[in-house]
């Protein structure tokens, strides 16, 4: 019987490890990984999860007949050391030669305790080129993907929320060709990959792009699957039978020619035995060290044109725009001003439409630049749509040797081939020239090749390979100065390190809210509005910042249709705590949007937060019920929070029960942003009650402390964190340091003293003391003003500050007070 190599290298490395300080093995063994290569089949678990009798396979096309290569006989077997981003470990390689010369490999990587490494690898020892269909990294037999206890307590879930198929073990989730006869939005990866139409069709089946979780709540027992290189499209196939299940990761090689000498990978798929967060996290430090990404610009706050607008965009909703914030650039210092659809004559016709923009785009870039923000522009170069011809067929307006082929091998009649040298000028040009006309911001949108496409041009690269090729040369055509989004890509790994930013979530239609009709899978059927955004922000969450700066779409200053104010501000809340993009599409020039009200919502996101939230209990509430993060400062520390209720059709109690506290201790100071109210001290035993679909509290916890601390800001999202520099506190003064250009004009900061607290007074503005309550001060700040120092001091244990009916009584101090937060008239107003 051949030798247990896998388990022998385990049982070494645990050796060694017993001897390093810092290192609990009896930890490492719970929490880790355990596997076992026996009889050419590999088998692993952690902890509650077994995945037994894995296989791999290369499947094959010669002379167009299809060949299938598995292990057969007693491998070869190479041992060595790697070195990864997760550091080092032992790479086993099995190799098989079969009577043509084929070579076949399977490499499988143990790094540390917990994470393991899987690869294939072909080689054409023949003497006739082959074409490459797919390498099967991992196939179990029905049954063999397991899990202990019931199925109704393991979440199973990938990063691309749209996908859909998502849910406990023991959830009943209608097919995607089903979801879609019902007019469901789905990924439909089944569908779109080709080929698959027994899995389409079987509701047990469910398919993950990427990255797949299998996680206890809360998030901490389990094990995540991801693709981790920049090679081909990496598929999670699992069919689900309560708690047994099938699983096949597929590595599809798109039909890829390898000729004789020849030899091709696939992507390396990690299996990491560690908590959600911490698996994530590996994920994407793994795939930024391996594709090179770098985030070197902050995300953008600003304004695009779409939403408000769509087509119907003009040069002078551009003037109106720029010149508006150029007026208020004190209160909304935006960085981009962004011209979407309805430019170009047609998405055939990348031409700039003249009727529409008389003065050309030369003059409106110059009024933008000259406002001191960035001209940025709407394209979709890789899409080029039929035209009429003049005897009134619909044709392609290039040759069709530009198009991609799909999976049948038939010319695309939209999208073109990025790897054919005619098409990449064709696109290369037209970015090139709007880039020429002054744009340095490109939201370059439909730039998803079809999952279905093979065989292109260039007959060695994958379709993920031609998607990476294609972003490539929209970066060279743009430059490195030239800030690129892309947007509808469902996989970072395919766009890094040549973007900027990445769309994460759909078009976020403010007029529907959240509360769209829903699908048979109790879901919104229509995926554009705020519910996937939301998924997708808490899911994406660890890839912003790190592979990218995250776009989670615009957000909105009010005045929608089936949104109320409270769900508007949890989306809001959702966008300010993510630390990605914050853009609007108002029309901040028209009486219905110009007032005080509608500034602040912007004023408050303004500038972007250092810190990136995350979900408390990621990889099992993929909804983000608990959403935020630690922030650690020299003055202190808190925790900013939020949590929501999605459910589509009742209230629900909402905990802070994964919310990471151990910094606070076990009680602390809570305050809520939105209503600006002190909730007392609490623990991790409250529950707001009762909170309707869609509605949330943003929570600031802070430690217990007699005071004087801070416990709250209205003046940003981030609730101090990002305004306040510093604070010292001395025997009889405090003293704040604030960022003048950070956050509202206007606005509060809200203190827990048992001292009293008197005589603020500000370097940069209007400043009063307000004592609310027993023990909580208000300092109310108005004015202010943006490149100017701002200190702040207030006395402890002696002078003057009002209380709330003193405010109200005088005139002055009350306009100052108005000023300070949003009004009654902005909920009103919609």
């Amino acid at each position: 019987m051949q030798k247990d190599i896998h388990r022998q290298l385990l049982t070494l490395f645990l050796f060694l490890m017993a001897g390093m300080p810092g290192i609990n093995v009896t930890d490492a063994k719970a929490q880790g990984l355990k596997s076992e290569f026996r009889s050419n089949k590999l088998s692993l678990s952690s902890g509650e999860i077994s995945i037994k009798n894995g296989q791999f396979s290369v499947q094959l096309l010669l002379n167009g007949q299809p060949v299938l290569l598995k292990p057969f006989g007693d491998p070869v077997v190479k041992e060595s050391t790697i070195q990864t981003p997760a550091g080092s470990g032992i790479l086993t390689t099995y190799t098989w030669v079969d009577y043509r010369g084929y070579k076949y490999s399977w490499l499988i990587g143990r790094i540390g305790p917990d994470i393991m490494s899987i690869r294939v690898q072909f080689a054409n020892g023949s003497l006739q080129p082959v074409r490459l269909q797919k390498f099967m990294l991992l196939s179990t037999p029905g049954g063999d993907f397991s899990v202990q206890g019931n199925a109704a307590d393991w979440m199973l879930s990938t990063t691309d929320v749209e996908s859909r198929r998502w849910g406990t073990l023991d959830k009943k989730i209608p097919t995607s060709k089903t979801l879609r006869s019902k007019g469901a939005y789905s990924r439909s990866y089944f569908l779109r990959r080709g080929g698959e139409d027994i899995k389409a069709n079987d509701p047990a089946w469910r398919c993950y792009l990427g990255d797949a979780a299998l996680y206890r709540e809360p998030g901490i027992t389990g094990m995540s699957m991801a693709a981790v290189d920049t090679v081909a499209d990496i598929y999670f196939d699992i069919r689900v039978e309560q708690s047994r299940m099938k699983l096949e990761v597929i590595s599809n090689m798109s039909e890829v020619r390898v000729d004789p000498g020849e030899v091709r990978s696939s992507d390396e798929v990690l299996f990491i035995g560690k908590p959600w967060s911490s698996a994530q996290q590996l994920k994407n430090k793994w795939i930024a060290q391996v594709s090179g990404a770098a985030v070197t610009k902050k995300p953008v706050f600003g304004w695009c044109s779409w939403y408000r607008s769509g087509t119907d965009i003009t040069q002078q909703k551009i003037y109106d725009i720029t010149r508006y914030v150029k007026d208020h650039f004190n209160k909304i210092p935006f960085n981009v001003i962004q011209i979407d659809d309805g430019w170009q004559l047609s998405k055939s016709n990348w031409e700039l439409n003249e009727e529409k923009f008389k003065d050309g785009f030369r003059a409106l870039t110059d009024s933008i630049h000259e406002a001191g923000m960035v001209a940025g522009i709407w394209l979709s170069p890789l899409r080029v749509d039929l035209v009429k011809s003049e005897t009134g067929k619909t044709v392609r307006p290039l040759p069709a040797s530009w198009y991609a082929k799909d999976s049948i091998g038939n010319r695309s009649t939209y999208q073109l081939d990025p790897t054919n040298p005619d098409a990449r000028k064709f696109m290369y040009s037209r970015l090139k020239h709007y880039y020429d006309q002054g744009f340095r911001y490109f939201k370059l949108d439909f730039s998803s090749i079809a999952f279905d496409a093979k065989r292109f041009y260039n007959p060695k690269m994958t379709r993920f390979q031609a998607q990476r090729e294609l972003f490539r040369l929209f970066r060279n055509a743009i430059g490195t100065e030239s800030y690129l989004l892309a947007c509808g890509i469902s996989d970072q790994r395919s766009l890094v390190p040549f973007v900027d930013a990445d769309r994460i979530g759909t078009d976020t239609e403010g007029n529907w809210g959240f509360g769209r009709a829903l699908a048979t899978d109790s879901q919104p059927a229509d995926i554009h509005g705020f519910w996937y955004p939301v998924l997708s922000m808490v899911n994406k969450s660890y890839e912003n910042g790190v592979l990218c700066n995250a776009d989670p779409d615009v957000t909105y200053t009010g005045h929608l249709k089936k949104c109320t104010p409270a769900q508007l501000q949890t989306f809001h809340s959702f966008v300010g705590l993510l630390g990605g993009a914050a853009m609007i599409s108002d029309h901040l020039y028209d009486e219905k949007f110009d007032n005080a009200d509608d500034l602040r919502m912007m004023e408050i996101l303004s500038p972007i937060g250092e810190e990136k939230g995350h979900p408390f209990s990621g990889g099992w509430d993929i909804y983000g019920k608990e959403f935020g993060y630690e922030v650690h400062r020299s003055y202190g520390d808190a925790v900013n929070v939020i949590i929501w209720n999605p459910e589509h059709n009742k209230n629900a109690d909402l905990s802070i029960r994964n919310v990471s506290t151990g910094d606070l201790g076990n009680k602390f100071h809570a305050w809520s942003f939105w209503d600006e109210k002190y909730l007392g001290v609490i623990d991790k035993s409250y529950v707001a009650k009762g909170i309707p679909a869609y509605e949330s509290e943003l929570l600031r916890l802070t430690p217990l402390s007699n005071g004087p601390v801070l416990i709250g800001s209205n003046l940003h999202i981030t609730m101090g964190a990002t305004e306040v520099k510093s604070m010292l506190i001395s025997d009889k003064h405090v003293k704040i340091v604030l960022d003048p250009d950070a956050g509202a004009r206007s606005g509060r900061l809200y203190f827990f003293s048992r001292r009293p607290l008197g005589n603020a007074r500000s370097t940069n503005s209007d400043a009063f003391l307000v004592e609310k309550q027993e023990n909580v001060y208000e300092l109310i700040l108005t004015n202010r003003s943006r490149n100017k120092q701002e200190v702040i001091t207030m006395d402890i244990g002696t002078g003057k500050s009002f209380t709330l009916s003193q405010v109200m009584n005088d005139p002055s101090l009350r306009k100052e007070y108005g000023q300070s937060s949003f009004t009654s008239a902005w909920a009103e107003l919609w």
